[in-house]
C-alpha cells in the first residue's frame, strides 16, 4: 500500500508530460523532486543494504527505488525465493512511510522542525 501511495504522490508532484512506464523510475523522479542523496537514506537502513547486495542482482536497482518496488514483488508476486526477514520489510516499511510525510510537507510548504525517521533526529527539513 506504500508503494501505491507513493506512486500516487508521484503523479502529484510530477510535471512530466509522458510519465516512465516503470515504477522504479517514477520513485527516482520523486527522489530527485525531493533533493535526496539516495546512498545518505540508505546508510540509515543497514537491513535494506543488505537485502540490496545479497538479492538484487541488477546494481542499477540497489537504489532506494528499486528496493522498495524489489520487496514488493517479491511479496505481491514472488518469482524467486528470496527471503525477505521482517527486519528488511520493516526497514522498506519505516523508508516509505517518511518519503511519504517529506513528499506531503514538500507538497504543503512545511516549514520548520520535522522528526526524521531515517536518522530518528529532529532537524528542520529545507524545503527547496
Amino acid at each position: 500500500m506504500a508503494q501505491a501511495g507513493l506512486e500516487e504522490l508521484y503523479y502529484w508532484t510530477s510535471t512530466n508530460k509522458k510519465h516512465p512506464d516503470k515504477t522504479p523510475n517514477k520513485f527516482r523522479e520523486l527522489i530527485k523532486y525531493l533533493n535526496l542523496v539516495d546512498s545518505e537514506i540508505l546508510s540509515n537502513y543497514k537491513s535494506l543494504e543488505f537485502f540490496a547486495e545479497n538479492h538484487i542482482k541488477n546494481p542499477n536497482y540497489r537504489d532506494i527505488s528499486g528496493i522498495i518496488t524489489t520487496i514488493r514483488n517479491n511479496i505481491v508476486h514472488p518469482i524467486e525465493n528470496v527471503k525477505i526477514t521482517v527486519e528488511t520489510k520493516h526497514e522498506a516499511w519505516q523508508l516509505c512511510l517518511w518519503l511519504i510525510e517529506i513528499t506531503l510537507l514538500k507538497i504543503l510548504n512545511h516549514q520548520g522542525l520535522y522528526f526524521d525517521r531515517a536518522r530518528r533526529i529532529n532537524f528542520d527539513y529545507i524545503i527547496s
